[in-house]
């Protein structure tokens, strides 16, 4: 994407939501490919109180049987998943590898939520 056409993209966004009052997190993702010179670019805005800090997490290995705890805010335990045997160094919400999560919230669909389910989206 040309500078140019990306910056008018970003700019009319942005008009958007100071005019409408967006209700819903906003992302903007550049591949590498689609950059002029192969940078990739995440943008992410968030319209909760619940925004990822920005810290780090060192790689690490993990031995067999072990888990990790999913809390709640208040750092209640909620339950406990199988640990993977290798985890990639973190920053943010992006790895040592330039994968990256982002998401964009909306209501969702009633009948596809589980009260009872050990993970959400905060989590």
């Amino acid at each position: 994407m040309k500078r140019g056409c990306l910056l008018t993209v970003i700019t009319s966004a942005m008009m958007t939501v100071c005019i409408h009052q967006a209700t819903a997190c906003t992302n903007f993702m550049v591949t590498k490919s689609a950059s002029t010179d192969g940078s990739t670019m995440i943008t992410y805005t968030c319209d909760g109180e619940f925004h990822p800090h920005l810290e780090y997490t060192p790689a690490a290995d993990h031995n067999a049987g072990d888990s990790v705890e999913i809390e709640t805010w208040r750092g209640d335990i909620r339950g406990k998943v199988a640990q993977v045997p290798h985890t990639f160094a973190v920053v943010g919400l992006m790895n040592e590898h330039q994968l990256a999560i982002g998401e964009t919230t909306f209501g969702g669909r009633e009948e596809m939520e589980n009260p009872d389910g050990l993970l959400n989206y905060w989590t």
